[in-house]
């Protein structure tokens, strides 16, 4: 049989052990909706349906509805080459349209995916990633063609 003084501290070490575990399944959820790190090329090429090289013609921001803390993007490419596709006709030397997202202003403390971590410029050129809706992968969808010189 416990003791009052042992008992007392059993209760102690059981409740410190319920507040670590709670604090850790809580830091464990945070890191699941935490920023995302920069896909590496390999992982944007094996991740995309559509991998293309490209110039940017427009930008267009689309109206986010009341409350939405997404800001999103249509962006028109012309398309110079194709370095991948599950299609078997070419569309090089025509333009498509593409989306992508940013994460705007959000309420204090949340957390979770930015969306594109740098939007392509009007006249930008480079190297696009696009899944199978003709969406930019995310976090970096596309690699601008002042990076690929310098990447080997």
């Amino acid at each position: 049989m416990l003791e009052p003084a042992s008992l007392n501290a059993a209760r102690c070490a059981a409740e410190s052990i319920k507040r670590a575990t709670l604090l850790c399944i809580a830091c464990a959820a945070a890191g699941a909706h935490a920023a995302l790190p920069p896909l590496s090329e390999s992982e944007q090429t094996g991740s995309a349906t559509y991998v293309i090289e490209a110039q940017v013609v427009d930008v267009e921001a689309i109206d986010a509805t009341e409350g939405d803390a997404t800001n999103r993007f249509i962006i028109t490419l012309y398309i110079e080459r194709i370095l991948k596709t599950d299609q078997q006709r070419t569309l090089a030397g025509s333009q498509i349209r593409v989306t992508t997202w940013q994460a705007g202003e959000r309420p204090a403390g949340w957390a979770g995916p930015g969306g594109q971590h740098r939007l392509p410029r009007h006249g930008d050129s480079g190297l696009f990633y696009l899944d199978q809706h003709l969406e930019l992968l995310t976090p970096n969808g596309w690699r601008q063609a002042e990076d690929l010189d310098h990447d080997e």
